[in-house]
C-alpha cells in the first residue's frame, strides 16, 4: 500500500467450523493512524458464491471510517459458512507502516501488519 494511491482491498473472512448457527459477526478493527478505510465502493465480486452443501457465504463491505471500524454481518453464520469482510484501506500522506488490530476482547484475535510506502 502507497500513500496517496488507490484504496486496497483488504479481505478478512471469519469460518463457523462448528455444527450449529452463530450469530451474526463482528468485527471490530483498530487502524494505524492516518490509514483509514474508505467505504464498500464499487467491486467486481459479484453474488455470494453458493457451495456444493448450499451454503451461501457472505461477504461485507466495511464503512468508511478511521481509528476504530466496526463492520457486521447481516446474516447469522450457518455451520460450516463464512463472511468476508472487505475494508477498503486508503493510506493519507502522514501514514506509516503498523498493525491493524482487533479490539480488546475480540474472541478471536486479529494482527494484520500493514507495510506503507511514501509515494514519490
Amino acid at each position: 500500500m502507497s500513500t496517496g494511491g488507490p484504496p486496497s482491498d483488504m479481505p478478512i473472512t471469519v469460518r463457523n467450523n462448528s455444527s450449529t448457527s452463530a450469530p451474526a459477526a463482528t468485527l471490530v478493527l483498530s487502524l494505524p493512524e492516518g490509514v483509514q478505510v474508505v467505504g464498500p465502493g464499487n467491486n467486481l465480486r459479484g453474488g455470494p458464491l453458493v457451495r456444493f452443501d448450499g451454503v451461501a457465504d457472505q461477504t461485507v463491505g466495511c464503512p468508511a471510517g478511521e481509528g476504530t471500524v466496526t463492520c457486521t454481518a447481516e446474516q447469522d453464520l450457518p455451520a460450516g459458512g463464512s463472511v468476508t469482510f472487505v475494508l477498503r484501506l486508503l493510506a493519507g500522506p502522514k501514514s506509516a507502516s503498523g498493525t491493524i488490530t482487533a479490539g480488546s476482547g475480540a474472541p478471536v484475535p486479529v494482527e494484520v501488519p500493514l507495510t506503507i510506502t511514501p509515494k514519490r
